[in-house]
């Protein structure tokens, strides 16, 4: 053909091709993997299968989460699409398959794989007690047609009593004879069909409780309660232990290693003890029981001091002296001086007592002549007392445990404070305050003292003087020399911080007590925070007097938060001034004014305690009293929840020919009335068991004063205003000054 008729032709071919003539297009490569989802148990196999379209080319290569071939984490898959599952699940169990064109490596295709086991135990971990049962099931996800398990414990079918017994439906009971297995127990279901296929729980066995019986007695105080404790029914041989909120020894009692139980001879703090059983090598669960402890006979057991006083000064009737009670019922011995009386102590030769589950109680003394008491216990170491001396007259007073120190000789300073007359005709009231130094040689090396003498103030008088040691029964002697008296005195050691004392010659009948000091030089600085008080005496215009307040001292120089009550009146404001006038013995003075534009005045010494013993030394009272530190930052109602033993000392109505001592026992409820029973000693009789209806109106929280009104139909202070000065969570200085009675003492914590 010649060159321009090809032409030609190729030309027409080009333009009959492009006018539809023919087709040259390619199709779309595919993949697809089959199956599209497996579920594969550890070490088993999955055959993958890749279908690639649409080319000749049908090569594909595998890959296991974007890794060419897998690894020994997520599994392995061969060339063919042989993929082999992990030996161990991994974390995330479900792992992507995938195929990928060798035609077009943009292609590709997944199948997803969940790796499971081939038995599941549901379920997987579980505690149970001793004795108990836990159903367990089993899931069998192998394809084999035979779901069905056999179960184990601990590697033995069915288990064994030691370490739990299966059932064939996976019931499993923990062992139940005691000291039971405890720890991690392995319950096991094995596949029937593949007995290499087999899954695990863990059940952890909780030791059984101890049970311990009898469960919550009720105790008198010194009383015996055996106690026995069984585990699974089996009695046991546990460690028993007693704990209540006290840390005083003895406190909670006590118990033997056999379970025997001797309860404290008074009522802990919330009057509970917990009793608790435990197993030292853990075998059992330890358990507690709680014994509530009330006030018996066995709270008054020892040796204690005693002082009571008749709360007319010029009356000048007190005694004191060291009584013990057998804890049984019976006065066994004691001693006691009469002011006024240098005779000698005088015999105690027995006598009885009783008291009741509130602290409430009476005895009958044996002397040269009986003496009948009203007693209330606030625990084993304190109580009030309220009593008629051989002639009927009213006196009141305290009991302290005795406590002697190892050494019976004085040594070094002590705050002294003394109520009582001045013999004569009339006989005249005087209050005493001071600090005199004791060395145990026998000397009374120096002393400070402050006088009210009928209300002439004394103040700053020197004095020296002699004292005895302190015999088996804590009693000695002690004399004092000064410009303004010649004193001679029987003590009674209470403790190493306290002693009580009984002025015995005829001059000066009277009262008191000398409390150690702290260690000196003082400073206004070291007198700083809250204070309550409460004096009593008697007035300038004859007749009673008592007041109750709190002050707070800056450390500097004034006195502020000032709230008095007395003689029906109530000051409260922030003026009144104080100092210290002498850096040896403490002595300190405060100033303020009342309503009626007086100023008052006042000498006060410190003790050990924190507190101070003050003297009035003005011309308005003749009048002493105890300032007690305030340490409890917020008081409220919540303080005053609870059981209290309650003194008061006064008169009814007010008058000096008409004293009157009230022992008693008070609870109260926060939201709810407060409630008491009051035993009276008032002209020359008790009345015993007078129940005292009150409501709590409030107590400050910046000044720790409360306030409650006493109902009218009460039988005990009917009508009357009860003032509540709280020191601590455990003391209260009362005060009641209303239209006809004006009383004041002080309250203990019971339970």
């Amino acid at each position: 053909m010649k060159p321009a008729a090809l032409a030609v032709a190729c030309l027409l071919l080009i333009v009959a091709s492009a006018c539809g003539g023919g087709s040259s297009s390619t199709a779309t490569i595919t993949v697809s993997v089959t199956p599209a989802t497996a579920t594969v148990v550890p070490g088993k196999t999955q055959q993958f299968t890749a279908n690639v379209q649409n080319t000749s080319n049908t090569a594909v290569t595998w890959a296991v989460n974007g890794v060419s071939g897998g690894n020994s984490t997520t599994g392995t898959i061969s060339g063919s699409g042989l993929y082999t599952a992990p030996d161990t699940i991994p974390t995330t169990p479900n792992v992507t398959v995938t195929a990928t064109s060798a035609a077009n490596t943009t292609i590709t295709a997944s199948a997803s794989v969940l790796i499971e086991a081939a038995v599941t135990v549901t379920p997987a971990t579980a505690t149970i007690a001793a004795g108990q049962t836990l159903q367990f099931s089993a899931t069998v996800n192998t394809t084999s047609s035979n779901k069905n398990v056999t179960w184990q414990v601990n590697g033995v079918g069915g288990g064994n009593s030691t370490t739990g017994t299966i059932s064939s439906s996976g019931l499993y009971t923990a062992p139940s004879t005691f000291p039971v297995t405890t720890g991690n127990i392995t319950v096991t279901a094995v596949s029937l069909a593949d007995p290499t296929q087999k899954a695990s729980a863990t059940v952890t066995i909780s030791a059984p409780p101890l049970v311990i019986s009898p469960t919550a007695v009720t105790l008198a105080g010194g009383a015996q309660q055996p106690f026995t404790a069984t585990a699974l029914g089996q009695t046991v041989s546990p460690q028993w232990s007693v704990s209540c909120p006290s840390t005083a020894p003895g406190a909670c009692g006590s118990i033997t290693s056999g379970g025997v139980f001797t309860a404290p001879v008074s009522p802990p703090a919330g009057g509970v003890v917990t009793i608790t059983a435990s197993m030292a090598d853990g075998s059992a669960a330890p358990t507690s029981t709680t014994a509530t402890i009330q006030v018996s006979n066995a709270t008054l057991s020892g040796a204690y001091v005693f002082e009571l006083s008749n709360p007319n000064l010029l009356n000048g009737q007190a005694e004191g002296g060291v009584i013990t009670f057998d804890g049984g019922g019976k006065v066994i011995a004691g001693t006691f001086d009469v002011a006024g009386n240098a005779s000698g102590p005088v015999s105690i030769t027995g006598g009885t007592y009783q008291l009741g589950t509130d602290g409430r109680g009476s005895a009958t003394i044996q002397a040269s002549s009986a003496l009948q008491w009203q007693l209330v216990m606030a625990s084993h170491n304190q109580g009030f007392i309220s009593a008629l001396d051989s002639s009927g007259n009213t006196l009141t007073g305290t009991l302290d445990l005795q406590q002697l120190p190892s050494s019976t000789t004085l040594q070094g300073n002590y705050a002294m404070l003394l109520r009582g007359e001045i013999a004569g005709s009339p006989a005249q009231a005087f209050a005493e305050a001071g600090s005199l130094a004791a060395n145990s040689g026998g000397s009374i090396t120096s002393a400070t003292l402050d006088f009210n003498n009928h209300l002439v103030a004394s103040t700053n008088a020197s004095a020296s003087g002699s004292y005895t040691a302190a015999s088996a029964s804590g009693r000695g002697t002690l004399a004092l020399n000064s410009t303004t008296a010649n004193q001679s005195f029987a003590y009674y050691v209470v403790d190493a911080n306290r002693l009580k004392l009984i002025e015995v010659d005829s001059a000066r009948p009277a009262w008191g007590e000398l409390y150690t000091q702290p260690a000196g030089p003082f400073s206004a600085a070291a007198f700083k925070g809250r204070y309550a008080l409460t004096m009593a005496g008697t007035s300038s215009a004859g007749g009673p007097f008592a007041m109750g307040g709190v002050f707070s001292l800056d450390g500097s120089v004034s006195i502020f938060n000032r709230v008095l009550d007395g003689v029906n009146q109530t000051v409260a404001d922030q003026q009144g001034a104080y100092s210290v006038t002498d850096v040896n013995t403490g002595r300190t003075t405060l100033t303020w004014n009342v309503n009626h534009g007086v100023a008052l005045q006042y000498a006060a010494y410190p003790r050990s305690d924190g507190g101070f013993f003050i003297l009035e030394t003005d011309a308005s009272a003749v009048a002493a009293g105890v300032v007690l530190p305030q340490t409890i930052t917020s008081p409220s109602l919540t303080t005053l929840a609870g059981g209290f033993a309650v003194v008061l000392s006064g008169f009814e109505p007010i008058s000096l020919s008409n004293p009157e001592g009230l022992t008693g026992q008070f609870t109260y409820t926060v939201g709810k009335s407060l409630g008491g029973t009051l035993d009276v000693s008032a002209n020359g009789a008790f009345s015993a068991g007078l129940a005292l209806h009150a409501t709590v109106n409030t107590v400050d929280p910046n000044t720790g004063r409360g306030t409650a009104s006493v109902q009218s139909g009460s039988a005990a202070l009917a009508n009357g205003f009860l003032v509540f000065y709280v020191v601590d969570s455990n003391r209260v200085l009362v005060l009641d000054s209303d239209g006809s009675r004006i009383v004041s003492g002080a309250m203990l914590r019971q339970f």
